[in-house]
């Protein structure tokens, strides 16, 4: 391990490995050709048990240039929010 690496930085570098083991698992047990909601169901289910909260369907804002310019659904999103 990287004594010299910032914590804040270690602890993002964790967080986007565990996120990443979780879509890669989904995609080990469900294979190609699966439609987008069961794995997008299967993903929320293995970042739970990893205690990671996750939105599904959350409303986000888009903006371009400081304006508003409407909203979108991405398909998920782990809450970095909830902790």
């Amino acid at each position: 391990m990287n004594t010299d690496e910032p914590e804040a930085k270690r602890l993002h570098r964790e967080f986007v490995s565990t996120i990443m083991g979780c879509a890669s698992e989904v995609l080990t047990a469900l294979g190609h050709g699966v439609s987008e909601k069961p794995c997008e169901n299967a993903r929320a289910v293995k970042s739970g048990l990893r205690n990671i909260a996750f939105d599904q369907q959350a409303r986000c804002e888009v903006t371009d240039q400081g304006g508003g310019v409407g909203k979108t659904s991405p398909t998920s999103l782990p809450n970095c929010a909830a902790g």
